[in-house]
């Protein structure tokens, strides 16, 4: 039915970790807790090739704080190799340091200046009109890219050259200019923004997605500006917009975006229980993933069910394992309450089996993530 492999470089020593399979109508197909290292077979002769199962993954974590998680995969067709691995990281080396001294007229200080590197980003909160920032150097010489909205206007400070030791001076008011490319968005009534544009370049020697320069910002006016600069070789489109609890955005990694295509669709909780939820949505989505949790005030833990499913994915959980019960008999599904919800729709062809590939198999994946998709967030 499954095979499944938590690689040595997730360790389990501090953790209670158990896997199980569920039928299209609740019942418990195969059960078994695992270890790191391990390779463990899910078996059961009342599921065919054409069937769909519901995988599950428990997880009890406590060495100073407990963490209890179910994690949900639904509608998967049996027969799959799932392998779980520490994805690899890039950490540059420290060669040096230098000084970025921001200054701002009179007694005015900035809420926060965003401030990155060819390898590593800042985010830097003045305390006073005058402020020194340390930047770790990983390279050189080095580039720095800062980055800030002024007066409504979303602008950047650039630096080059910048050796171990240096100190860099910008004026807030003068060193600061636009971005060479500005648009607007309008915003309705109440209606709150928030975003970031990276501009990315390949490096040699170093990994290609390092942020190279960016920009955050946010705002709740009728009418907010956006942007970036040109020559960079991608960039990070990432923009959200929020009213009434519920928050629509779009993500794209690629050519920059020159207008913001957040996704428009209807969305309804018919119902939000966790036994067998029910869901109303206009239009097409790929991959709906909701959450319920509770506080378990027995192990003064909170108890989270996450459930990731594609469109008509059967949601019956009607209890947990008497194998984990047994352990941990305070938990129930009774007690689980509504969290969040949220729609993704993929634009570039991405699928609800390639994001499981991407979560159980991402170093074997031939698409390890997608490069364009919007999300509606519906908060209980």
């Amino acid at each position: 039915m499954l095979t499944f492999t938590r690689d040595a470089s997730l360790p389990t020593s501090s953790s209670d970790d158990w896997i199980f399979a569920t039928s299209q109508t609740g019942d418990i197909l195969d059960i078994k807790q695992f270890e790191a290292g391990e390779t463990t077979v899910l078996k059961s002769d009342r599921v065919t090739s054409s069937d769909k199962v519901n995988i599950t993954i428990f997880h009890y974590f406590q060495p100073n704080t407990e963490t209890i998680e179910f994690t949900s995969y639904l509608s998967i067709t049996p027969g799959q190799t799932w392998v779980v691995k520490r994805e690899d990281s890039f950490s540059p080396s420290k060669i040096g340091t230098a000084t970025f001294n921001i200054t701002t007229a009179g007694s005015f200080v900035p809420l926060a200046i965003n401030i990155s590197t060819n390898t590593k980003s800042y985010v830097t909160r003045p305390s006073s009109p005058t402020s020194d920032v340390t930047i770790d150097l990983s390279k050189s010489p080095e580039r720095i890219f800062a980055t800030h909205t002024i007066g409504g206007i979303p602008s950047y400070f650039e630096a080059n050259d910048i050796e171990d030791g240096d100190r860099i001076t910008a004026a807030y008011t003068t060193d600061f200019k636009p971005l060479e490319n500005l648009f607007n968005i309008e915003l309705l009534v109440n209606e709150s923004f928030y975003g970031s544009v990276s501009g990315i370049s390949d490096i040699p020697g170093v990994d290609p997605f390092y942020i190279k320069g960016f920009l955050n910002y946010n705002g709740s006016n009728s009418s907010q500006q956006w942007g970036y600069n040109s020559g960079f070789d991608v960039y990070r489109t990432s923009m959200s917009k929020s009213s009434d609890k519920v928050s629509r955005q779009y993500f794209k990694l690629g050519s920059p975006v020159t207008n913001i295509p957040f996704p428009d669709n209807a969305v309804s909780i018919d119902n939000s229980g966790f036994v067998n939820p029910e869901f109303s949505f206009s239009g097409d989505y790929h991959l709906r993933s909701s959450r319920w949790t509770a506080f378990v005030a027995d192990y003064n833990s909170v108890l989270s069910w996450r459930v990731y499913s594609p469109p008509g994915g059967k949601q019956v959980f009607s209890k947990i394992p008497n194998e984990i019960v047994d352990l941990y008999p305070s938990l129930s599904v009774e007690s689980l309450a509504p969290k969040d919800n949220t729609f993704t729709i993929y634009l570039d062809g991405f699928s609800y089996s390639d994001f499981v590939i991407s979560q159980m198999n991402i170093g074997s994946a031939t698409k390890p993530y997608s490069a364009e998709y919007q999300t509606i967030i519906v908060q209980n």
